[in-house]
C-alpha cells in the first residue's frame, strides 16, 4: 500500500510514475477485490487528478508502515530519477516534498527535496546531483 500513494502522488506528473502506480493498483486489487479503497481507485483510475485526491484525502497515515514509506519513497525517486532529465526531476521532487505530510516532509533526507534543485537556477547541476545522491544513500 505504500508503493501505491507514493506512486498516487506523483503519477500526475511523471508517466513512469502513473505506469507504475497502474500496475500496482491492478496487482494490490487483484490481492484484494473487496478493498473499498482499493475498488474506489480502480473505479477513478483514468483520472488522474481525482485520483491523486482521492489519495491524497484517504489515505491512512496510521495504517502505513512509515519506516517501509519512507524508504520507498527514497527508492522510487531514486529509480525515477535515472530516468528523466535533473530540471523535471527537481520540479517533481519539489512537488512530491509538498504533498508529504509534514511530520515527514520536514525530517532528513526528505527536507532536503526543498531545496535540493536550487543551484540548478544559477547553471549548477553538479550541487543538485550532490543532494539527489544524498537523499538516495540514507538509508544504505
Amino acid at each position: 500500500m505504500e508503493e501505491l500513494f507514493i506512486y498516487g502522488l506523483l503519477m500526475d506528473l511523471s508517466s513512469a510514475a502513473e505506469r507504475l502506480y497502474n500496475e500496482k493498483l491492478d496487482e494490490l486489487f487483484m490481492k484484494n477485490p473487496d478493498d473499498p479503497y482499493l475498488l474506489e481507485l480502480e473505479l477513478i483510475c483514468g483520472n488522474i487528478g481525482e485520483s491523486v485526491i482521492f489519495i491524497t484525502n484517504h489515505t491512512n497515515f496510521t495504517k502505513l508502515d512509515l519506516k517501509v514509506f519512507r524508504k520507498q519513497i527514497i527508492y522510487i525517486l531514486s529509480s525515477i530519477y535515472n530516468t528523466i532529465d535533473i530540471h523535471e526531476f527537481t520540479e517533481l521532487s519539489y512537488t512530491l516534498w509538498n504533498r508529504l505530510p509534514g511530520f515527514i516532509a520536514h525530517e532528513e533526507p526528505f527536507l532536503i527535496l526543498s531545496y535540493a534543485g536550487d543551484s540548478l537556477s544559477w547553471g549548477d547541476s553538479v550541487s543538485a546531483d550532490k543532494n539527489y545522491k544524498k537523499i538516495f544513500s540514507y538509508y544504505d
